[in-house]
């Protein structure tokens, strides 16, 4: 393993993916010299009093909100305490689906009863955020719901209207979760969206190192002023949740990042966003391919614009497709693909070269589109989506039900015995509990025969069901 990762460091292959550092250094830290244990003088993570606590101050102070919890197991472990901190067991939540599965897990685990808000799924195959009226709605079907517990940004950088579902939730006696993993840069420069911590959500996860310089795991759990949230179960959860030997170097990494942005961050953004802008530019002019990059500088953005959305026009070339192509023949690895599109991830520490790398290698795509053609009919794909699961048995007792393997295509009517998810970017199409129905069988399978990685499919298309009494 690490000689294969030395030699993918030395290769030409440019990274369009997470983590945010991009592989460039920002500080020299050689790991076996800092690697230590709670030894004096350097805190502890799980009762901060020094170096600790003043780093997730300068977090908080960044991200300008009452406490920042610095992470080392990412933002599943965050989501995970948030939402024991902000539940009481059998509670029931109002959740949007496209939720990561930590989400899922924590639900589970807390004994909660999910109340799901379905996404709208675009032509394009893009789920949306949920919406404030479906957020006013499922507060109107479930009253008795304590908390909304919803993703923003989405994998592809669409954000939901925060304030507005934060007033609904409120208003209604609830508390407003949102995993912000993919928006840990959001609020840092003003081209980039606001971030939700500060438009009225009670606690917000982000992971560090997602879009930020920082090390794989490293994320932060914000609390602003007025959260509805104490910080004293969150601090409680996170013994229960994280690890109880975090790394010191991920937290090193934390500590360089958060000095680096606030040395270079507004040089570093505003090139990020005008490298952007000039790709978006460029992209107009391809014939095959679409390059979807939200406007930079747009005050109020409600997209992300370091998000770059690849596909192919008239459902010429699927996302599998673009995502093959750009490996082979311009050694750019792109950070997914979907069925319908592809998804690089860009940050403030991409170079130039890799910007130009990149727009060259679409050029030439677009070119011999024809030779990667390759598609999945886009229904397909909305019907993995959009239609809302027949509930069999609550999530916390089907996880703990007996099952057994079955072939996928003989699983329609049976109840999912686990979790089956497209992953990236790991939303699931199926938890445990619910049933699983023909036309979702089938699109299961044409996604898996067209290359793409079905969780919960095993090698031989078995999947886990519920055996019934």
């Amino acid at each position: 393993m690490d000689e294969l990762l030395k030699a993918y460091g030395r290769s030409t292959s440019y990274p369009f993916h997470m983590p945010g550092h991009k592989r460039k250094a920002i500080t020299a830290m050689n790991p076996y010299e800092i690697d230590i244990t709670e030894i004096d003088g350097f805190d502890n993570l799980h009762h901060a009093t020094g170096v600790i606590a003043k780093l997730q101050q300068d977090w908080a102070d960044l991200y300008g909100c009452k406490r920042a919890f610095l992470l080392v197991n990412g933002t599943t472990c965050g989501n995970e305490a948030a939402i024991f901190a902000g539940t009481r067991e059998g509670d029931t939540v109002i959740v949007g689906r496209g939720c990561h599965k930590s989400v899922y897990h924590a639900m589970a685990l807390r004994h909660l009863n999910p109340e799901y808000i379905q996404p709208n799924v675009r032509d394009d195959g893009i789920p949306e955020p949920v919406t404030t009226a479906q957020v006013q709605e499922a507060i109107k079907e479930h009253p008795r719901a304590t908390a909304v517990i919803l993703t923003s940004p989405t994998y592809e950088g669409l954000c939901a209207d925060i304030e507005g579902i934060a007033g609904a939730a409120h208003a209604a006696g609830m508390r407003f979760i949102v995993d912000a993993a993919h928006g840990a840069h959001f609020g840092l420069h003003p081209g980039y969206p606001k971030n939700p911590v500060s438009q009225g959500a009670d606690a917000v996860i982000v992971s560090l190192h997602k879009t930020l310089p920082t090390f794989t795991q490293t994320a932060c759990l914000l609390l602003p002023e007025n959260s509805g949230i104490m910080s004293e179960r969150i601090q409680k959860y996170l013994g229960y949740f994280e690890s109880s030997s975090p790394s010191y170097i991920l937290m090193a990494s934390a500590a360089a990042a958060h000095r680096y942005i606030k040395a270079h961050g507004k040089e570093a953004m505003e090139e990020h966003l005008h490298r952007l802008g000039t790709l978006r530019e460029h992209g107009t002019n391809l014939k095959h391919l679409s390059v979807a990059i939200p406007s930079p500088w747009e005050a109020g953005t409600t997209a992300d614009p370091s998000k770059v959305i690849i596909a192919g026009k008239d459902q010429l070339l699927s996302g599998e497709s673009i995502m093959t192509a750009l490996r082979e023949e311009a050694q750019l690895e792109l950070e997914m693909a979907t069925p319908t599109y592809a998804l690089a991830m860009t940050s403030f520490m991409d170079t130039e070269e890799g910007y130009e790398r990149l727009e060259n290698a679409l050029f030439l795509l677009d070119e011999k589109a024809d030779a990667w053609s390759n598609s999945i009919p886009i229904a397909k794909v909305r019907q993995l989506y959009e239609v809302r699961r027949e509930i069999g048995m609550p999530l916390s007792e089907a996880t703990e039900a007996t099952t057994a393997k079955c072939p996928l295509k003989q699983a329609a009517g049976h109840m999912a015995g686990g979790f089956i998810s497209l992953y990236p970017p790991g939303i699931p199409v199926y938890a445990p509990g619910e049933r699983l129905e023909a036309a979702g069988v089938e699109a299961l399978e044409e996604a898996i025969d067209a290359g793409f990685a079905v969780d919960g499919v095993d090698d031989h298309k078995n999947i886990e069901i519920i055996i019934e009494a």
